[in-house]
């Protein structure tokens, strides 16, 4: 199975690969039948969505915006017609991380949030969504083998990742600039294609790599926490509860949300420590380089 893109071998079939790897899984999970297992399928296609989008922008200016605009389309409303049910998963998970770090929950809101995944999944398993996505899917699937990346080398990888890495190190100054849920969702979401990239590109030089790709990780983990918990403080407020009642579990999720905001920003400058000229240049050489020699038994 290919792992990645690597100097030395042909980047068009690798690239192919990739995507045939991630979305195969994923179509033939979508014959999920049952309530059991569809959380699961949910999180895994969603997942597997997200890795090919970042694979189309790691080759965005080969393929032309023909291609990619299509395809980014199609994969993200996949992904987003799965997203009510993750969304709820993801509420009662963060709700009792939250309540049981305070000792506290609002009355019945619990409740509500399990009765809403529960009335989500089983829309979902009775209606066409998951058809209807594995048709998605299957469709992109079939074209992959068109996709015009014969000929692709570092130049068009590079300006991909050039292109995602600028867009985050942007977005990251912007959050920190004028704060709001809005701005490190967005942030966020670049951090996780950032993710995707970097660890497509560990052939380069795993041990230096590696690091950047935990980094990269860690960040879009810390990020996604501060997200859920700005939804579920939505959610709270959503839900009727009397803000004075529920006071203390408000407070105790606007101060996760905070310390999290701030564990985030000295990972964020790391990981964007040089400007996205110098950072993709770097990788270029490791490329230029060739591949990594084998460990000397």
């Amino acid at each position: 199975m290919v792992t990645g893109i690597s100097p030395g071998e042909h980047v068009g079939n690798a690239v192919r690969q990739l995507a045939l790897d991630r979305l195969q899984p994923a179509v033939d999970a979508l014959e999920v039948s049952s309530a059991a297992d569809v959380d699961g399928v949910v999180y895994d296609v969603r997942t597997r969505c997200r890795r090919v989008r970042g694979l189309l922008r790691l080759v965005r200016d080969e393929v032309g915006d023909d291609v990619y605009r299509p395809e980014n389309q199609a994969l993200g409303d996949a992904a987003r017609a799965l997203s009510a049910v993750r969304d709820a998963v993801v509420m009662v998970e963060v709700h009792d991380e939250v309540a049981n770090s305070g000792g506290i929950s609002a009355s019945g809101f619990r409740e509500g949030l399990v009765e809403r995944h529960e009335q989500l999944r089983g829309e979902l398993l009775a209606g066409d969504a998951l058809p209807r996505v594995r048709e998605f899917l299957a469709a992109v699937l079939a074209r992959v083998e068109t996709w015009p990346v014969d000929t692709i080398g570092w130049s068009a990888v590079a300006a991909g990742v050039e292109r995602v890495y600028r867009r985050g190190r942007k977005a990251m100054a912007a959050a920190y600039d004028q704060p709001s849920t809005e701005r490190f969702h967005d942030w966020r979401k670049r951090v996780k294609y950032l993710s995707h990239q970097l660890a497509l590109l560990e052939d380069l030089w795993p041990e230096v790599m590696s690091a950047s790709v935990e980094s990269a990780q860690a960040l879009t983990s810390v990020l996604g926490d501060t997200h859920d918990l700005a939804v579920l403080r939505d959610a709270l407020l959503e839900a009727g509860v009397d803000p004075q009642r529920e006071a203390h579990l408000l407070e105790l999720i606007d101060s996760r949300r905070h310390l999290l905001r701030a564990r985030a920003r000295p990972i964020g400058l790391r990981l964007y420590a040089e400007k996205p000229s110098p950072f993709v240049a770097r990788l270029g050489r490791y490329w230029e380089a060739g591949p990594v020699p084998a460990t000397a038994v």
